[in-house]
């Protein structure tokens, strides 16, 4: 991927091809560098060895879906820039990334953005599907909508980071551009041989200093080499703008404020003037909610009520609570015939004098609770560990345990629209109505 990105970024004629092309040569060496980072992770730390046991049983608690959508970043420009439509020349284009282990995804790139517009917006939605990974989130945002299946599992107390990158596309028409424009002018007026001599003299002064893409820390990419030994590339270099770390506790129904980082750039004339603020939607589905924690077969020897047996039914521990039916086959069609909620204030305690195969299930509704028998101790054990599991997932999770989020899917890649987008000023009345 990355060699042929490389061959395109090399032949490229138009912007919008070398835009392209430098996002995908990034995107590419961001994951071998996290496939890097991930093996040597591996190979320094001891392999954990399977162990038939409560752990495994019970397995890690995590997240079964990821949501990010809205995003939206305001952007500050002085007065006279915005109001006036003066002032200010520059065109930024702007793209994220989302990372989550060795899992990288590149969003939609935001191209042409000036001084009329007063937000970046980003209509991409992307949905994560996460399994097995007990290592932290570490998420970097670029706009994208796609729907992907992550082979690691997110955990509860994962680390959503956000980093923004622009480009910027035409710098501020004043003194300091001028080097740049004499470059194109001479280069286009006189003739070839000449016009190469004078552009390199003046690539070759303080106007035009070397710089080296985000994408030349990965070893092993072979374009192009500085006196320092690190690779470089001719095309568009995008510059890591701002940052912003989300957790569990910014998980919302709605879009929420978040604080973003602002990076200090080499060039702050190049600089996207982000206010400091970003909005977006983080939607998290726990994976005990739609994943069945343990299945089989439990015999009910006394109810809250004070019922004698209901006999061996068949049970199923899911979406914190433990249902019951008659047989496996009556699961699959009809409503349980009980059902039993297992939340953080549900105690379990072995019944005393009783067999030890056998389980009491105290709620607050009720301080007899629900009597269960397994069919041998290896069965009571396996019930016990997931049910206590399933409580401190309870605990875990909060409000996310009670209520489900929704999670908007995905729909076609569109091409963004650059036109001027509507700005507070634009629908504020400054009459009242008559």
């Amino acid at each position: 991927m990355r060699e042929g990105t490389t061959k395109l970024l090399a032949v490229c004629q138009h912007r919008p091809q070398s835009l392209e092309a430098a996002k995908s040569l990034l995107t590419s060496n961001e994951r071998m560098s996290a496939y890097m980072t991930e093996l040597q992770r591996r190979k320094t730390s001891d392999c954990p060895t399977f162990n038939e046991s409560v752990v495994s049983w019970t397995g890690s608690h995590g997240v079964d879906l990821l949501g990010v959508s809205d995003i939206r970043m305001p952007l500050i420009w002085k007065d006279t820039d915005h109001f006036k439509n003066k002032g200010d020349y520059r065109r930024f284009a702007v793209f994220c990334l989302l990372k989550i282990g060795t899992e990288i995804y590149d969003t939609t790139m935001v191209s042409n953005i000036d001084r009329s517009m007063t937000d970046v917006s980003f209509e991409d939605v992307i949905v994560l599907y996460a399994r097995f990974y007990d290592n932290k989130l570490s998420i970097a945002l670029m706009p994208l909508t796609c729907i992907a299946p992550c082979s690691n599992n997110i955990p509860a107390g994962f680390e959503f980071r956000m980093e923004v990158y622009s480009h910027v596309l035409q710098d501020d028409l004043s003194m300091a551009s001028t080097p740049r424009k004499i470059k194109t002018k001479i280069t286009n007026s006189v003739s070839k041989a000449i016009g190469k001599k004078l552009a390199s003299s003046l690539v070759r002064s303080p106007a035009f200093p070397r710089t080296c893409s985000c994408a030349n820390q990965v070893p092993g990419f072979r374009l192009g080499h500085d006196d320092c030994g690190v690779v470089s590339h001719s095309g568009p270099k995008f510059v890591l703008e701002a940052h912003a770390t989300l957790g569990l506790a910014d998980a919302d129904d709605r879009v929420r404020t978040h604080d973003l980082v602002v990076e200090n750039v080499e060039n702050p004339q190049q600089q996207l003037p982000l206010f400091g603020h970003l909005g977006c939607k983080l939607a998290v589905v726990p994976d005990c909610v739609h994943e069945e924690r343990l299945s089989g077969y439990l015999s009910v020897v006394q109810t809250p009520s004070g019922a004698g047996s209901c006999g061996r039914l068949w049970c199923i521990l899911k979406n914190f609570q433990l249902c019951l039916w008659r047989s496996e086959e009556d699961s699959r069609h009809l409503p349980p015939m009980l059902s039993i909620p297992i939340t953080k204030d549900t105690r379990l305690r072995p019944e005393e004098g009783a067999s030890k195969q056998a389980l009491r299930i105290l709620t607050n509704a009720s301080e007899k609770g629900h009597l269960l028998m397994a069919d041998s101790e290896p069965e009571h054990t396996k019930w016990l560990a997931h049910l206590w599991q399933h409580v401190k997932d309870h605990e875990l999770w909060g409000d996310l345990a009670s209520k489900r989020m929704e999670i908007p899917s995905p729909g076609p890649r569109r091409a963004p629209t650059f036109g001027r987008q509507t700005s507070l000023y634009d629908e504020t009345s400054l009459r009242g109505e008559t």
